[in-house]
């Protein structure tokens, strides 16, 4: 009965015998793939961002990868499909297969020339898919263990080629006494049988100094030190990762009748910087990211390149190797870089304050011509009597002559069509939202903000910048919905003007505590748009044009967002304006609106103000960080209104009496 089993087994028999092994080798070059991307949170040691190679296969077996630098990590997404994460500049690649030659892959010869952070490329790898095997079963008692043959998996019970000759089987379960042997499969061995022996667990204690290492137990994560688990008796990989100390790598053995105690003294792994740089606002990066401190920034040993920004004035960058334990000292000066301005204005007695970076720099009386300007963003502030004030944004731009024309209109009473800093809506109907979700409303007339509220406009207010993007004419972000209504009924006190928004009748902001927050829609303060009246001014109210964004249907025109922001916020204004002069609806960063987010058929088609209770509030707009769906004028989304991003800001607007 065995020999006739046997002999089955051995008419399915998948390739002849051979001493030799099969070889592996790439068809063609490499092919880049520009849309993929790289997922922040594979880096490497460095902290740079790493670079991948997709291999895609038809061998029926299972391949592994050696890079020579770094392996980041290795994914398996699909059958025959393999995410290799390299470090940049990675040159060289063996691949090994069981049954196979192993192949080194010099990238160079694929047409890689230079791997760079975050790129990714396609290659096709094949080879000799005979291979001397024989189909072979594992009985494996309880069945549900894992059961490896060197890269390959199998099931108990179900026969599956393998390649004839000496193997290791490597059987596994929680809660079991693991096996490991070498078998050596032939003709007459193709069928092996197994007991794993059940065992219980014993209390293991991690401990660290300084705590709060990441405790990695064979590719696990497992919490952080000081910790106590439950491991079953056995040999285990462990990592402990803290950042800026070397990693422990080592080996643990967990054994019964024992205290399982281990305890490390980390080691710091870093070097540590201190830059001196004028001007002293200058911006410090680091391998691409942005660093608050410029003295004493603690870095790992590695190469980096450091960078210094500053507006109006050169950049300077260079590569700096950092060593264990070694203080590196770097003073900056960098190199001013001018423009010129050609400033027209009427009336001929107009006084236009320039500002620069919230700094007054200049004050001139009448046209000028001011030259030897930081290029950059300044603010112009002009006034003159008996009319309106008037605040524009310009950008000077280096060796170049902007000509700018300044006309104030005459003054106006507060409630006319025009106050500072905002735009006049005249109210009337349209249809909101887009596809299915469409409802008609009808809106009276407001006044909403230019720009969306600036650093510099929030620190005024607030006395504090909670920005991650600092810069005086960005945005501000990291601003929650509940900041956002505490800002403007701060500036309507400021401004002699009736709060809107209330907790239990209370105005004042300072005497607040929890409880919901109520509005007045007759109070003549500052406030956040509903939903409706931020489409409706996004789409250019009663003179709408219909674009798509907000002033156009070319998204590089008006809006900041992935394709063109670098991957942060910009100062707001440097975009076209739609037809309302109302700049940065479309991207920089997405606005609260006062709704709770809701189904359109649900709401008020007059004056409507969301729901009246929900989970999340109301952004619109888009930002920086998104693609341009999330950028058109009627694109909805929402968040927790205590919750706090870097790529989430706000406008105000007001009430028309």
């Amino acid at each position: 009965m065995k020999k006739g089993f046997l002999f089955l087994l051995y008419a399915l028999l998948l390739g002849s015998l051979s001493a030799e092994l099969n070889q592996l080798r790439t068809v063609g070059e490499a092919e880049f793939r520009p849309n993929a991307i790289v997922q922040a949170r594979y880096q490497t040691v460095n902290r740079d961002r790493a670079a991948c190679l997709i291999f895609v296969t038809d061998l029926p077996t299972d391949l592994d990868f050696r890079p020579r630098v770094e392996l980041v990590a290795l994914t398996n997404p699909a059958p025959g499909q393999y995410h290799v994460y390299v470090a940049p500049d990675e040159r060289v690649v063996t691949i090994h297969a069981l049954g196979y030659e192993p192949l080194t892959v010099v990238l160079v010869d694929l047409g890689i020339r230079v791997l760079r952070s975050g790129e990714v490329y396609e290659v096709r790898v094949t080879g000799d898919i005979e291979v001397d095997s024989l189909p072979v079963i594992f009985n494996v008692t309880p069945e549900d263990a894992l059961i490896n043959v060197g890269a390959l998996e199998f099931e108990s019970g179900r026969p599956q080629p393998l390649p004839v000759g000496e193997n290791e089987v490597f059987i596994e379960k929680e809660g079991y006494l693991p096996i490991r042997e070498k078998i050596n499969v032939d003709s007459e061995n193709i069928l092996f049988t197994y007991n794993l022996r059940e065992i219980d667990p014993l209390l293991v204690r991690f401990r660290s100094q300084p705590d709060n290492a990441v405790i990695m137990i064979d590719n696990a994560e497992r919490g952080t030190t000081d910790r106590d688990l439950w491991l079953f008796p056995g040999r285990y990989e462990l990592q402990l990762i803290r950042a800026n100390y070397i990693t422990v790598n080592e080996v643990i053995e967990v054994v019964d009748g024992e205290e399982n105690f281990f305890s490390w003294n980390l080691q710091k792994n870093v070097g540590t910087l201190n830059v001196n740089v004028q001007p002293s606002d200058a911006e410090l990066f680091i391998n691409n990211e942005k660093y608050d401190q410029h003295h004493g920034v603690e870095l790992p040993p590695g190469m980096y390149r450091v960078e210094l920004i500053a507006e109006g004035y050169r950049s300077q960058s260079e590569r700096i190797n950092m060593e264990l334990r070694e203080t590196v000292n770097r003073d900056y000066s960098l190199e001013p870089i001018f423009g010129n301005l050609l400033l027209e204005v009427f009336p001929t007695d107009t006084t236009v304050e320039m500002y620069f970076k919230d700094e007054k720099v200049r004050t001139v009386s009448g046209s000028s011509r001011i030259t030897d300007l930081l290029a950059g963003n300044y603010e112009l502030r002009a006034s003159a009597p008996g009319f309106a004030r008037q605040s524009n944004r310009i950008t000077i731009r280096e060796n170049e002559t902007v000509r700018y024309s300044i006309t104030l209109s005459e003054s106006e009473p507060e409630d006319s069509e025009s106050l500072e800093g905002m735009v006049f809506v005249i109210g009337g109907s349209f249809d909101m939202g887009s596809g299915r979700s469409v409802q008609q409303v009808t809106l009276s007339d407001f006044y909403i903000g230019q720009f969306p509220v600036s650093q510099s406009e929030w620190r005024e207010v607030m006395g504090n910048n909670p920005s991650h993007f600092n810069g005086s004419d960005n945005p501000v972000e990291r601003v929650t919905w509940l900041d956002a209504v505490e800002y403007c009924n701060r500036l309507s006190t400021l401004d002699g003007l009736q709060p809107v928004y209330s907790i239990n009748d209370q105005t004042n902001t300072d005497d607040w505590g929890r409880g919901d927050i109520a509005a007045d829609w007759s109070a003549n303060g500052y406030r956040l748009p509903t939903e409706a009246e931020w489409e409706y001014a996004a789409r250019g109210g009663s003179s709408s044009d219909n674009y798509t964004y907000s002033g156009s249907d070319d998204i590089d025109e008006v809006a900041w967002f992935t394709g063109n922001s670098g991957y942060r916020t910009r100062p707001v204004g440097q975009k076209k304006p739609n037809v309302l002069n109302v700049y940065d609806m479309s991207g920089n960063v997405w606005e609260w609106c006062w709704d709770w987010y809701g189904r359109f058929e649900d709401r008020v088609h007059t004056n409507p103000t969301g729901p009246n209770n929900g989970i999340a509030a109301v952004l619109r707009g888009g930002s920086w960080r998104d693609n341009h769906d999330f950028c058109r004028v009627y694109s909805r989304h929402r968040s927790n209104r205590e919750r706090a991003y870097n790529y989430v800001g706000f406008r105000v607007a007001r009430s028309a009496e």
